[in-house]
């Protein structure tokens, strides 16, 4: 019985499997299922042929990857005999939800509807949606946002920018509302022509408003109103809360006559003369209201009446050209003080600094030096006492050092070469060697070569010189330091020898006294093997561990490691299915793709010390068992076939031993990937004519290969 369901299904499929040349991986994989499925099959237990329905069931479909047809008609949910309800291609039994566009139409001339059944035990009415005829862009209205804009009574479904649906009232939609008037006007276009002559916008017919007249010159009043410029309470007929400018004439005016009010504690009001000036150079006075005149300057008090400037009474007093004026003079309670020029023998310029204080006249002595006696007062003295910063004396015959003693400035000389230094608080000494006491050495030469050593509070020590290869070793605080032999220090033990005297040498290769424990901490230990002896690690003179001086590793005679050796490291399936795969015709003189699209590198990257090779395990079987079958890989990226070594693309794996194909064989075969990891590929075959081919699973094997 289980050998006729097997035949049963294997015709049922038998007439589908034909492969179009240059079909991608999808149709090349799934075909065998297309009467029920294009993708996605799990073959086990969960498919099966049903003798009592002459049905294939199909019980798990995991994903689908290509198109899914159901030219009849398919059904979603519902239960294990229910068909699409009459008249319906398609039918979803159960809450749909759909994570993407969903588009009606499209399909014919005739727009399509989108309909809502009315609910009750027997419905026949819907309510549809459906889309206008002869639309030239496409157009996605977008719901209104409930929480931020929910609907009231008599709300209307409005436009907004962007396709944004919106809930407004009558009113706020812009197109209607209770507006029975605006202003004076209540029907027709208002204000927008020359009916709005002789109406008014505003308060009211008596208030505040704003009024239109059309006449020959077109008038716009404003009437019963304060008019406010940057203020919302005006207390005039026009307030200003700034500056106000008024732009200058002329062909291209570009600068304004600006007013300002100054920073007032109370209003003031200024009353324009009544008339214009009378004569030339009148300036306009206000009085103590704030009324504006016109008037000559001698006739308000600010000028006029000046009789004299100084000792000048002439029209040009103290000017560039002015032939009067050389004194001034300046009145306090306390007296009057006269400036006056000497009798110049030339023009003469005094500059004032530009600073603050006071400048002082006085006398003194050719070549003093001057200072302040007073905040308004010069004196001067020979030589600049040490208070004011000076000497005090004259120091121009001075030699040696200079020292202050008690605010007197003196001179001392030491001998030449020697190092002076404060015998006390007030007197400089010298000494040919600074002694230790004062952080010399204490003495003028030493041993060449030889090393100084403290000695108290004497000069310091110099050892000889030593010979070579000699350490220095403490005395212990007893005796001065000296050189010694090495050999004298060091005693070579527990795996050591030594040889030499001035110059130790220890060696590698004795014999180990006690049990003995190397800590590397962050540090490597290196073995160099330069020459043709091995590494060794024996027991009982049995090698267990060697490293050859050619690279290799052993575990006793077993190579663990050495170059060109490959490792297995990781493994991914590119192609596998309970259900095989199958061609003849589709990869006969073509390459056909065999696995779906592998993004980017699967693997990790190679060990350090590692190159990173690929192989390809393939299990499949051919109808005989003479003609080998060819695979490439494909970059997607590049569009191109992937060299695998020496312009050859191929990767050739010999024909199965048998030609049954439910039984096949198994390979290895070396394959080359893109060389950029980032790029996509997938796998082809290509057989032969008269062959048929069966792939079962290929999986692609990660090596490193040791350099």
């Amino acid at each position: 019985m289980k050998s006729m369901i097997r035949e049963k299904i294997k015709n049922l499929f038998k007439p589908k499997l034909k492969l179009a040349p240059g079909t991608r991986f999808a149709s090349f994989l799934f075909i065998a299922c297309s009467m029920v499925i294009a993708a996605g099959i799990l073959w086990a237990a969960n498919m099966y042929y049903n003798l009592d329905t002459s049905e294939v069931i199909v019980g798990h479909i995991e994903r689908v990857y290509n198109y899914l047809r159901a030219t009849y008609g398919l059904i979603v949910g519902g239960s294990d005999s229910q068909n699409p309800a009459s008249g319906y291609k398609f039918q979803v039994v159960g809450d749909s939800l759909f994570s993407g566009n969903a588009v009606i139409g499209n399909v014919s001339d005739t727009a399509q509807e989108l309909k809502f059944v009315e609910g009750g035990s027997t419905p026949e009415q819907y309510i549809g949606l459906k889309a206008p005829t002869s639309l030239t862009t496409n157009r996605t209205y977008i719901l209104p946002n409930h929480d931020t804009s929910p609907p009231g009574e008599n709300y209307v479904l409005t436009w907004q920018s962007g396709n944004q649906l919106e809930w407004k009232s009558l009113s706020g939609a812009g197109g209607g509302g209770d507006i029975t008037a605006v202003g004076s006007m209540t029907t027709g276009d208002v204000f927008a022509g020359s009916s709005a002559s002789g109406q008014w916008l505003g308060l009211g017919s008596s208030a505040g408003r704003i009024a239109f007249l059309d006449d020959t010159t077109d008038y716009i009043n404003l009437l019963d109103a304060n008019v406010g410029i940057g203020t919302a309470t005006p207390g005039q007929k026009l307030s200003v809360a700034g500056t106000f400018g008024i732009l200058e004439g002329g062909s291209n005016p570009s600068y304004y006559t600006i007013f300002q009010g100054g920073d007032q504690s109370a209003n003031i009001t200024y009353t324009l003369p009544t008339s214009g000036p009378s004569a030339n150079d009148l300036v306009l006075v206000a009085n103590s209201d704030g009324t504006l005149r016109w008037d000559t300057a001698g006739g308000i008090g600010a000028g006029g009446d000046v009789t004299d400037v100084g000792d000048c009474d002439g029209p040009a007093c103290f000017t560039s050209s002015g032939t009067e004026g050389t004194s001034l003079w300046f009145y306090d309670a306390d007296g009057r003080g006269q400036l006056t020029i000497a009798n110049l023998t030339a023009a003469r310029t005094y500059t004032l600094p530009d600073a603050t204080g006071t400048i002082a006249l006085g006398t003194g002595t050719e070549n003093y030096v001057a200072y302040w006696t007073g905040t308004n007062s010069l004196g001067s003295e020979q030589y600049l006492s040490t208070t004011r910063g000076g000497t005090g004396q004259n120091s121009s015959s001075w030699n040696g050092m200079v020292k202050v003693v008690g605010g007197t400035w003196s001179t001392t000389t030491g001998t030449q070469n020697y190092a002076a230094y404060w015998s006390d608080a007030n007197t400089i000494a010298a000494e040919q060697y600074l002694a230790v006491s004062r952080g010399g050495t204490g003495a003028g030469t030493f041993t060449q070569y030889g090393i100084l050593y403290g000695n108290g509070t004497s000069a310091l020590g110099v050892t000889t010189a030593g010979t070579a290869n000699q350490l220095l070793i403490s005395g212990g605080g007893s005796t001065a330091p000296s050189w010694t032999n090495i050999a004298d220090l060091i005693t070579a033990t527990n795996g050591l020898t030594e040889s030499g005297t001035t110059q130790l040498t220890l060696k590698l290769g004795g014999t180990l006294s006690e049990t003995t424990t190397i800590s590397q901490g962050d540090y490597n230990m290196i073995f160099n093997l330069t020459g043709t002896g091995d590494f060794k690690v024996q027991d009982a003179g049995t090698d267990i561990l060697v490293v050859s001086d050619d690279g290799k590793i052993y575990f006793k005679d077993y190579p663990l490691a050495e170059s060109g050796k490959q490792i297995l490291r990781e493994a991914v399936s590119i192609f596998g299915f309970d259900l095989p795969t199958q061609c003849s015709t589709a990869c006969d003189d073509e390459y056909a793709q065999i696995s779906r699209t592998i993004e980017s590198y699967p693997f990790s990257s190679a060990e350090s010390g590692a190159t990173r090779k690929h192989k390809l395990a393939i299990r499949y079987a051919t109808s005989d068992t003479t003609t080998s079958i060819k695979f490439r890989v494909y970059d997607e990226t590049t569009s191109s076939y992937v060299d695998q070594g020496g312009g050859n693309y191929d990767i050739t794996v010999s024909a199965s031993p048998g030609t049954d194909l439910d039984d096949g064989t198994a390979v290895m075969a070396n394959v080359v990937l893109p060389s950029t990891s980032s790029n996509d590929w997938h796998l082809r075959l290509q057989g032969a004519s008269d062959l048929t081919v069966r792939i079962y699973d290929i999986l692609l094997l990660a090596y490193d290969e040791i350099e």
